[in-house]
């Protein structure tokens, strides 16, 4: 077996936007993820953490965390403003190259729509893009791969996320067709997958040859159900609870992991929970829960700093 080395996001904390008023401290949010005993972070939303390298790269040293990935989660529809796309790569990947010696990879998520929310998790019902559109959403994912590669030495892998316009398989594996395995890569986040109405283990085989990065979450069922026969969007089934601590809701992790196992998966896995910022202060305890039962269920498996 490879080795797995675990991580953990702000979105656990409830982190989503940089300067929404009842984000916790990211002081607060360095150190609890530290004291999870994981051994990397990502960036979040850029803006949260300091963007001053010096600084924030004291801050990680000072706390024992490296970072993993930084995210660039955008609308890359025909809408979307490119320049600001590429403005904003450059400041993601500018931070994370002066802060950190290894390689860090960039997440490419196509925002959360509106007209598409309500279908999350429900690919019979999903708007798909024509194929004028597709190709420029497609073009704008290209752009940012692109700068990220040749200016910064970092991959992009695409996150397919529930609500945005890569959600589902097909449009996951159009994605990749469309993009050489060269400029884009793909980072499989197992509940989104599962959110898709999709299994994490099919996915992970079938996409073996473009994955570079894993996510983990876990879903309520209960919740999920409700949420799905109501058409709530995604972050407001986040709100109700819809995720939960690895181990208990409704994913076979075993599994999960073994399909990890047989395609010779090595490198990060970053936990993830997403909730309501005003319902941190129980991410501590439930990051411990996750983690130790991912070690717990993960026998054979080394792990990394």
């Amino acid at each position: 077996m490879g080795t797995l080395r675990l991580g953990t996001a702000p979105c656990c904390w409830g982190i989503e936007h940089s300067e929404k008023a009842d984000n916790p401290p990211w002081q607060l949010v360095l150190r609890e993820a530290a004291l999870t005993g994981a051994k990397g972070l990502e960036l979040g939303p850029y803006g949260y953490f300091p963007t001053q390298a010096v600084q924030l790269q004291q801050e990680l040293v000072s706390n024992d965390i490296t970072l993993t990935a930084g995210t660039l989660y955008e609308d890359f529809s025909i809408t979307a403003d490119l320049p600001y796309l590429l403005e904003k790569t450059r400041k993601i990947c500018s931070l994370l190259v002066a802060v950190q010696q290894e390689r860090c990879h960039l997440v490419v998520i196509d925002a959360v729509k509106k007209e598409r929310n309500a279908t999350a998790g429900q690919s019979a019902l999903a708007k798909r893009l024509p194929r004028r559109e597709w190709a420029v959403l497609v073009d704008h994912v290209k752009a940012v791969a692109k700068l990220a590669k040749e200016e910064y030495g970092m991959k992009a892998v695409v996150h397919p996320h529930a609500g945005g316009y890569i959600e589902y398989r097909d449009e996951t594996e159009r994605l990749l067709n469309d993009c050489d395995s060269s400029l884009l890569g793909l980072c499989l986040d197992s509940g989104h997958v599962a959110y898709a109405g999709e299994d994490p283990v099919q996915s992970l085989l079938y996409f073996q040859k473009r994955l570079e990065y894993v996510h983990f979450k876990d879903i309520r069922k209960d919740v999920y159900d409700k949420s799905i026969e109501q058409g709530l969007g995604f972050f407001e089934a986040c709100n109700r609870g819809v995720m939960c601590p690895l181990g208990k809701g409704w994913l076979d992790y075993p599994a999960i992991l073994g399909a990890l196992s047989a395609i010779g998966y090595s490198g990060w896995v970053t936990i993830e929970q997403e909730r309501n910022a005003l319902d941190c202060l129980k991410t501590l305890s439930e990051l411990q829960e996750s983690i130790a039962y991912i070690e717990r269920s993960s026998r054979g498996w080394s792990y990394g700093n």
